[in-house]
């Protein structure tokens, strides 16, 4: 029989408490971070950004990477990558969106002048908490028309 000093099983129930405080941790979603409820774009004109309606919340401060894909459809209806770009931001509760939001803001001001056709617009966050694993927000826009 294997005897255990009283020390000795306090380190145990440390060690398995600190273990089940990382595995805990880890499972908090990105929501308690960063939530978006919607992301829509509007018809808009060739050549000029159309006009969005985005729906976000902020609830604790982060930075994080973010990811723009715009998405064209072919005429077989299958979509394919049109342009991306890409940024670091910190985010903070307080931050609001402009008044306007288009897409050229929304790409970071990087150009992506669209002509005429139908698009897609996907975002990716990647939120870096401090002491946890990277969480992610993905949000795809309602199908938009440009003419």
């Amino acid at each position: 029989m294997i005897r255990t000093s009283r020390s000795g099983w306090n380190w145990l129930y440390i060690v398995i408490a600190g273990w089940a405080t990382v595995i805990a941790m880890a499972a908090v979603p990105a929501s308690w971070w960063f939530e978006v409820h919607r992301v829509h774009v509007h018809d808009g004109v060739a050549l000029m950004p159309p006009v969005m309606e985005v729906e976000r919340t902020i609830h604790y401060p982060f930075r994080g990477r973010w990811i723009v894909t715009v998405l064209r459809q072919r005429k077989d209806g299958r979509f394919y990558t049109y342009c991306t770009a890409r940024g670091v931001n910190d985010y903070q509760p307080d931050n609001d969106l402009p008044e306007v939001v288009d897409l050229d803001w929304w790409t970071g001001w990087r150009k992506c002048p669209l002509p005429e056709g139908r698009y897609v617009v996907k975002t990716l966050w990647t939120i870096h908490p401090q002491v946890l694993p990277d969480k992610e927000v993905r949000v795809t826009s309602n199908v938009f028309e440009v003419r």
